[in-house]
């Protein structure tokens, strides 16, 4: 635990790092395939690609695994589980949104 109180910050950093370059490599295909048209709850006034907190959680992922192997012996069986449920929620919760995205477009051009 002496290595988050030294690199902790460094961690954090990459983290928001790689969450950032994520979201500018996502965002053509956001834009293309997740574009939410606002609606009547919506509190936005033009169409905004959904699906942004795949990144934060690839990033955490991504972190978490790169923290795994430079610092051996700091993962455990309950951490990944964790993980793994986390990347599990973020996958169905993206495809809904492209789901209901398309659907919504859909909609709009056979009307």
């Amino acid at each position: 635990m002496d290595w988050l109180i030294k690199f902790g910050w460094i961690v954090f950093l990459a983290a928001v790092a790689a969450s950032f370059y994520i979201i500018l490599a996502l965002r053509p295909l956001l834009q293309r395939y997740a574009l939410a048209q606002p609606n009547i709850r919506s509190s936005h006034k033009i169409a905004t690609p959904q699906g942004g907190g795949f990144a934060v959680i690839a990033a955490t992922v991504i972190v978490i695994v790169g923290t795994s192997a430079l610092f051996s012996g700091i993962g455990n069986h309950s951490l990944w589980l964790v993980l793994a449920a986390t990347l599990f929620i973020a996958i169905v919760g993206d495809f809904e949104h492209v789901l209901t995205a398309n659907r919504r477009r859909a909609n709009s051009e056979s009307s």
